[in-house]
């Protein structure tokens, strides 16, 4: 199992050359979680133990092996429908609409 300790840090495109590409493909919430176990799209069991208030970029890249790297992708975050906003924002004539599209707060999502 890789184990990953540190936060993902520049890495020259060459590096990568003739590697399979694999990849974690999280939520904004999932990105924020940084100790636990997770298993990669290709199959892999890895291991996140990063530092506490951690945030996982989309593109950042978490390990690079002999023969793959490991990238982060970002999953739409998934709200699911509320009945009683969707009354509210209708009678206040509020222009809304539903989709699925992933999450990037504004300001980086600090906890300022």
């Amino acid at each position: 199992m890789t184990v990953i300790t540190d936060l993902p840090r520049a890495i020259e495109p060459a590096a990568l050359a003739g590697k399979a590409r694999d990849t974690l493909s999280l939520t904004w919430e999932e990105r924020r979680w940084t100790r636990k176990r997770v298993t990669t799209t290709g199959g892999r069991e890895v291991a996140l133990a990063l530092p506490t208030g951690s945030v996982l970029e989309p593109g950042a890249i978490l390990a690079v092996a002999e023969d793959w790297y490991l990238a982060v992708e970002a999953r739409p975050l998934v709200v699911p429908d509320d009945p009683a906003m969707s009354q509210l924002l209708s009678r206040l004539g509020m222009r809304w609409e539903r989709r699925e599209a992933v999450y990037a707060p504004l300001g980086g999502g600090g906890d300022d």
